[in-house]
């Protein structure tokens, strides 16, 4: 199956721990969010601190539709467009 991309809308507090813990945080820790998650999937977190995104929105595809919160799927041409803007890539 092929690898799907995902963008993990969390509190900057969130992040951290998830982080400092080996984890990623979605949904608030909501279950129904990570059963969406298959193995080889590629997860980003964005907190809303991240003033960078703005920067991307002209380029992002997800960007043209109504932005959705906590959790959503992306292309993985944007998921490496973000990735490059946080320095991860």
């Amino acid at each position: 199956m092929a690898p799907r991309y995902w963008i993990g809308v969390v509190h900057q507090a969130q992040a951290r721990a998830a982080q400092a813990a080996g984890l990623i945080a979605l949904s608030h820790g909501k279950e129904a969010a990570a059963k969406t998650l298959s193995p080889g999937d590629h997860v980003l977190s964005y907190t809303l601190k991240g003033d960078f995104l703005r920067q991307l929105l002209d380029h992002l595809s997800f960007a043209k539709s109504p932005f959705r919160c906590r959790q959503f799927e992306v292309s993985e041409s944007d998921f490496n467009l973000i990735a490059e803007g946080m320095g991860l890539s």
